[in-house]
């Protein structure tokens, strides 16, 4: 009987693997919504990994595809498609980047600087420089980054191309162009009345890069036929407070004074709309439809989130209407009650998000690195602890507030502020796009360590500042202003150390294509067990093709293989494909012809495993069993316990000892001996 052809695709090669062989197959993945792969420059993930963290059913995605290249005689020359050539993250980023260690932070160090030592700088209006800060690093940094890569992931989120091709550079050049105007802001010389209408029009530029935004991401879900998801409702959500933010900015701005600061409590409800309603929401947003895959998580606590969200909303809105009431001496009294409500119930609200989402508790789906590492894991961990902690004191403030009826001290103000901008959204970036640059580049990271490194810096600045401004803020002494000073150099350190990775890892050419090929080295001597490495599979002869067919697909890709084989056990492999790890095992074993004709029961009993193979007591006794050591103890207790429940009292992996066991009768070549009882 003829064999049936195999499929040209399977699970586990990646879209770069399949785009380079079989150009054609662009428009199943265009149909799918799986936009902007990238051709030979695209993800590197497995695709069944792929269309899974993107909501597309796998055996239909590899259905279709293997039907489109059945009826295609000869693939198609590569071309670029829609979706390439609407892909601008890469801009946006560089960009955020750019700034964020020219300008952003920069501006802090030295403002921080400034401050923390009493150090006045020539013909520079403190406040005004602080404002611009603030106004850099929300628009120019954060705002820059996050938005740069809404426009990359939500069209593949609702699998739906941006139908506006244009609109996405237009809100680049429009937040770019607003930023460098509202630097007029702080020239205080000359006619600062022109100087004031320059810094109310970049200001304007930000309120229209914020509508364009909006409808852009807004036009793009519409056009899904996919039912509108939670995390996709609380992005665009986050838009709609980014043009709220950004217009409450601007009617402050234009109520200043030329040549003056805004007066803060002015700008407050600006702040809270875009680091809060914008950057947070979107950030909560993002994790929700990703880190669940990502970080192999426990299944989300859906049912209480919808709820949960609609009270965080209201909740925002009773801050920002609280801290617009506080602008007003007459209405002070009003706003602190909203704005301490408000805050109350958005800490609350963010617990119950963590919870559900489960992101502290232990992992249950072992996922292969894909030249990331860990570290984006820690980096977002860490990311949520201070975002807690921010929110924390904001609540605890909010409410002091309200009860002495003054209002929040300005060290505190800052201590939440740079635990939320700082510890949250900063160690967000870090953390999530050390895990999808690499995606969307199609290359591993540069330095893997760099992100500990990153983040260790970044945390190091916020534990810091934090509470030493709660409880010293600036001015209160050398004790206090030395560490304040310190803090702002370990952030631009971290950012550098970030940014020095993504930029080497965007540049650099691929490492794949140097990557060699895993040949067949050498058969084990023993059957393979559930704690060996995966590589010790692959250097079998046919241990590949049998891991491929056991269905560990993603082992396919070399790239993959060569990360994989070192880095995971076949344990972790197995589950890593949704397989069982003791069926894995055991038809591995029995493909590489490695099952031994007489394998060691664990149900048999100490005593009846040493009497047909006495070299087997080095064994035991190197796993710890030392009583058996003593003839007389062996007699004693050897009868009575079975190999698998040794290992349980002992807390021996069954697995290892089982294994260890046997390769003490493969090497000694044991004549296994009649043992009385024996079963």
């Amino acid at each position: 009987m003829k064999e049936k052809t195999p499929p040209r695709v399977h699970a586990g090669m990646s879209v770069r693997e399949i785009l380079t062989t079989y150009p054609s197959a662009e428009v199943i993945f265009e149909r799918h919504g799986l936009l902007g792969c990238g051709g030979p420059n695209g993800p590197r993930e497995p695709i069944g990994f792929f269309a899974r963290v993107h909501r597309v059913d796998p055996e239909t995605l590899l259905r279709e595809l293997n039907e489109h290249l059945a009826q295609t005689t000869a693939p198609e020359p590569s071309r670029p498609s829609q979706a390439q050539a609407t892909v601008v993250y890469p801009i946006f980023l560089a960009t955020s980047l750019a700034i964020a260690i020219l300008a952003g932070f920069t501006t802090g160090v030295v403002a921080l600087a400034s401050a923390a030592l009493g150090w006045v700088i020539p013909g520079v209006n403190w406040l005004l420089l602080v404002q611009s800060h603030g106004r850099i690093q929300l628009f120019g940094w954060a705002g820059l980054f996050v938005i740069g890569v809404a426009y990359h992931v939500v069209p593949r989120f609702v699998t739906t191309p941006i139908p506006y091709a244009r609109l996405p550079r237009a809100t680049f050049w429009l937040l770019l162009g607003g930023l460098s105007l509202s630097l007029a802001q702080t020239i205080t010389s000359g006619d600062v009345r022109l100087f004031h209408l320059v810094f109310v029009v970049g200001l304007i530029g930000l309120v229209l890069a914020a509508i364009v935004y909006t409808f852009v991401l807004t036009g793009t879900v519409r056009r899904s036929e996919q039912k509108r998801s939670l995390p996709i409702t609380l992005i665009l959500t986050g838009s709609v407070w980014l043009i709220v933010g950004a217009i409450l900015e601007t009617v402050a701005g234009w109520q200043s004074v030329p040549g003056q600061p805004i007066q803060p409590s002015f700008e407050e409800p600006a702040l809270e709309a875009i680091l809060e309603g914008f950057l947070i929401v979107t950030a909560l947003g993002v994790s929700l439809r990703t880190l669940p895959v990502f970080a192999g998580l426990a299944p989300t606590r859906e049912r209480i989130l919808p709820a949960t969200f609609a009270v965080l909303q209201a909740a925002l809105v009773a801050l920002i209407v609280g801290a617009l009431l506080e602008a007003n001496a007459s209405s002070a009294r009003a706003g602190q009650i909203f704005a301490s409500g408000g805050a109350l119930i958005v800490f609350v609200s963010v617990a119950t998000f963590v919870w559900a989402l489960r992101l502290y508790e232990p992992s249950t789906l072992p996922i292969a690195e894909m030249g990331t590492g860990r570290g984006w894991a820690r980096a977002i961990r860490f990311a949520y602890g201070w975002l807690l902690i921010g929110l924390a004191v904001q609540a605890f403030a909010s409410v002091r507030a309200f009860v002495v009826g003054a209002p929040i001290p300005w060290g505190t103000l800052g201590a939440a502020r740079h635990a939320l901008a700082l510890g949250f959204i900063t160690l967000m970036i870090v953390g999530m796009a050390s895990r999808v640059i690499p995606v969307f580049a199609g290359k591993p990271l540069w330095r893997a360590w760099l992100v500990d490194l990153a983040t260790g810096l970044i945390v190091g600045s916020v534990a810091l500042r934090v509470p030493i401004e709660i409880v010293a803020p600036y001015g209160s002494g050398p004790l206090a202003a030395i560490p304040l000073t310190l803090s702002g150099p370990l952030a631009l350190a971290g950012l550098i150390a970030f940014a020095l990775n993504f930029t080497v890892t965007m540049v650099r050419r691929d490492p794949a294509s140097r990557v060699p090929s895993q040949e067949p080295s050498a058969t084990p001597r023993r059957p393979l067990v559930a704690d060996d490495l995966l590589a010790d599979a692959l250097r079998a002869p046919g241990g590949l093709n049998a891991l491929l067919a056991l269905g560990l697909s993603f082992l396919a890709d070399p790239a993959h293989r060569a990360i994989a084989a070192r880095s995971l056990t076949i344990a972790q492999a197995a589950r890593r494909a949704d397989k069982d790890p003791d069926q894995i095992l055991a038809r591995l074993n029995q493909a590489l012809g490695l099952t031994p004709a007489t394998a060691i029961d664990p149900e048999l009993t100490v005593a009846e495993v040493l009497a047909r193979w006495p070299t087997t007591l080095e064994v035991f006794l190197r796993h710890g069993y030392t009583p058996l050591a003593d003839p007389v103890q062996r007699a004693r207790l050897a009868p009575t316990v079975t190999v698998k429940q040794a290992a349980s009292i002992r807390g021996v992996d069954l697995a290892r000892l089982l294994a260890d066991l046997q390769d003490a009768v493969v090497d000694n070549s044991a004549t296994p001996q009649a043992a009385g009882g024996a079963k």
